[in-house]
């Protein structure tokens, strides 16, 4: 009888312990998944803030390419325009020589 008290007392106490460490058990691992949220997003944030950056260094690249394409734009014309008077010139020049080789 003594023996049944004594294991019946035995079992209560492990059973406490066991429910005491499943508390704990699970408080941590409420812990350890805060602390993975936390993480989670400290990482999209610092995701989000370098993809913002990385935006606004195309926006201000191709604000520095279009404004040096508007900058060049009448240097490029003005030289094809002078181009274009050579070759004219030289097609004048050509029109005028075989002129001359038809009137021989």
């Amino acid at each position: 009888m003594w023996d049944k008290v004594k294991l019946k007392a035995l079992m209560e106490q492990y059973e406490e312990e066991l429910k005491k460490l499943a508390q704990e058990t699970n408080e941590n691992i409420k812990t350890t998944i805060k602390k993975i949220e936390r993480t989670s997003e400290e990482i999209l944030k610092e995701l989000v803030k370098e993809s913002k950056e990385a935006e606004e260094n195309v926006r201000r690249t191709a604000k520095k390419i279009i404004n040096d394409v508007k900058q060049e734009t009448p240097q490029i014309i003005e030289n094809l325009r002078a181009m274009e008077q050579v070759v004219k010139k030289q097609i004048e020049r050509i029109e005028e020589d075989l002129k001359k080789l038809l009137s021989e």
